[in-house]
């Protein structure tokens, strides 16, 4: 669905709440009236047809004075989503299923903006209340339910400032891109044995943690929170990780090929949920996908390295 029929269904269904509609081509903006916007148009309509046939002055002043307002409430609402920027920030990351959060950045030129609204879709808004010479980070969301990349390439922009009798949304230039992950699918498949691999009591299918101690090592970011020695960071010797002989070396590699079933995505989710249950364990794994091989490994690098090869795996 392009932009402007996007737009064109959004105006459709709150037909029964406008009561003009205006397209500004020379700075992209669209302004229409809003629910407020119709009672004071009628009340306008009231006071002139009430001042013309009783000769009032007063009744003509007043009907003047509240149109000037209207005309003054025109201006500053595209004024306020007229000289807007818009830049995305980072990838964001989630499973399927859940809401993938853009992060981006609002800047406003020519003075502050109040009281802005932002959607990936024209129906769920979030709601900015100042922008100004300052970029204000802000976040949006999208529903996803497939694995992949996303990538947007346009933002609406709306704001009915000062009197919320008019509503001007615009739409914007910006590049947000995201990863989602399989949905993580429980499963009972075992994997691909490293050599050495002991089969546990609880029929995890990747090794456990040796039992070799062999000291302390520094603490390196992804490092499993149960290997902390935390004495050492009681008594300000620092903060160290617990080291065993065995942890480097063994492994459990899961293979796509070793899923069941012929459904694609089912299975990228079963691998999906192994890993994690793996890398909850504190086990070393690895993955395999056709011809691509990840080593078994450990930790954040390589949790978000295995992810994104779910994420972005095609069949060949």
């Amino acid at each position: 669905m392009t932009a402007d029929q996007a737009m064109s269904s959004q105006g459709a269904s709150q037909g029964n709440t406008s009561f003009a509609r205006f397209a500004l081509p020379a700075c992209g903006v669209r302004l229409r009236s809003t629910g407020h916007g119709i009672v004071y148009v009628v009340l306008l309509v009231a006071l002139l047809v009430g001042s013309i046939n009783h000769n009032n002055n007063l009744g003509y002043l007043l009907t003047f004075l509240l149109s000037a307002i209207l005309l003054v409430s025109i201006v500053l609402t595209l004024r306020n989503i007229r000289d807007l920027v818009c830049q995305g920030h980072g990838e964001a990351a989630v499973f399927a299923g859940q809401a993938l959060p853009f992060s981006l950045s609002l800047q406003a030129k020519d003075g502050p903006c109040y009281g802005l609204s932002l959607s990936l879709d024209g129906n769920n808004w979030v709601r900015v209340e100042r922008a100004d010479a300052l970029p204000v980070m802000c976040q949006v969301f999208m529903a996803v339910s497939r694995r992949g990349r996303v990538e947007m390439r346009r933002i609406f922009v709306a704001s009915t400032f000062p009197l919320g009798l008019l509503r001007a949304t615009r739409e914007m230039p910006v590049i947000l891109t995201g990863l989602v992950y399989p949905k993580p699918i429980p499963t009972h498949a075992g994997s691909e044995k490293k050599t050495g691999e002991r089969e546990e009591s609880d029929k995890l299918p990747v090794r456990t943690a040796g039992h070799d101690f062999d000291g302390l090592r520094p603490y390196r970011p992804g490092d499993n929170p149960r290997r902390i020695h935390w004495k050492s960071l009681a008594t300000q010797r620092g903060l160290f990780t617990k080291f065993f002989e065995e942890d480097e070396g063994g492994g459990a590699i899961f293979s796509l090929a070793d899923m069941p079933g012929k459904d694609l995505e089912m299975k990228l989710g079963q691998l999906c949920y192994l890993m994690l249950r793996a890398d909850g364990y504190g086990a070393r794994y690895g993955l395999r996908l056709a011809r691509q091989l990840i080593a078994p490994g450990r930790g954040l690098s390589h949790k978000s390295l295995c992810l994104r090869a779910l994420a972005l795996y095609t069949s060949s």
